[in-house]
């Protein structure tokens, strides 16, 4: 390489460091910006809201974050736990076609929704966007946690494992959320029918085969192993199988009792 050429590519180097250290420095100036203007807000008495909502409009307008760069943000709070701070950030943003939509924002108020008790504007969120699947498991935490919580305070009492179960079956997951394949008690249906095809060709496999079953299903071996006891136990007592399940209102005992003899509870 000559000279000249090294020459241009050291300057389009520096260039290139000069130009990441000013996006840096603006990203910096934007953060503390915000934040002054949160603290302002925080300072603020209840008497004084016509100015915090100026200060916020007015912080937000300035900073003029691009979609990409909320989304940065409200990722950033969710995964620090700040939903407070979160909440402040998510009510400082303008009404803006461009963010409307967006999925990071959309996950982050439903997140302050569930927070904030606002159950029917978390399902209102879930239900009426769709959500890639790398966001599924969060938010279906949040949907079966939030219907949980709502039947525990109508009746005045914790769910029990059935309770639970009965919840997930009148609200089950909306689509936006879900892949479609039924889980039951953390056993989805391609991991129970493998369960059965080796319990129909042996009903007490060696460790061997229930270690080679678990990497298979994904389950652990102990799931895996309460599977086959529990499934034993219910083929030698069929008529209180059957008794339980018209009591439970089911229409098979099988992922209750797995459930029971599973070492993770269900959500």
């Amino acid at each position: 390489m000559s000279s000249s050429s090294a020459g241009e590519v050291t300057r389009a180097n520096d260039i290139k460091r000069e130009n990441v250290k000013e996006v840096d420095k603006r990203e910096c100036i934007k953060f503390v910006a915000l934040d002054a203007a949160e603290l302002s807000m925080e300072r603020a008495t209840p008497n004084t809201d016509a100015v915090r909502t100026e200060l916020l409009v007015s912080a937000a307008s300035s900073l003029a974050f691009s979609p990409e760069q909320v989304a940065c943000v409200c990722e950033a709070l969710q995964q620090g736990g700040n939903v407070d701070r979160l909440a402040r950030f998510l009510w400082s943003l303008p009404q803006s076609d461009l963010l409307r939509g967006n999925e990071s924002i959309l996950k982050a108020q439903a997140l302050v929704a569930f927070h904030q008790a606002r159950y029917q504007e978390l399902y209102s969120i879930l239900e009426n966007h769709s959500f890639s699947p790398s966001n599924h498991t969060f938010l279906q935490d949040l949907w079966y946690k939030a219907r949980y919580t709502e039947a525990e305070k109508a009746r005045g009492r914790p769910l029990g494992a059935v309770d639970k179960y009965r919840i997930r079956r009148k609200y089950p997951l909306p689509r936006t959320i879900w892949d479609g394949e039924e889980t039951v008690y953390c056993f989805k249906e391609r991991s129970r029918n493998a369960l059965k095809d080796l319990y129909n060709q042996n009903r007490y496999p060696s460790p061997a085969e229930k270690r080679n079953l678990a990497k298979i299903t994904g389950l652990s071996l102990t799931q895996v192993s309460n599977w086959f006891k529990n499934r034993r136990q219910r083929d030698r007592n069929p008529s209180e199988a059957q008794s339980k399940s018209e009591s439970d209102g089911n229409h098979s005992t099988e992922d209750e009792s797995s459930a029971r003899g599973v070492a993770t509870a269900p959500l």
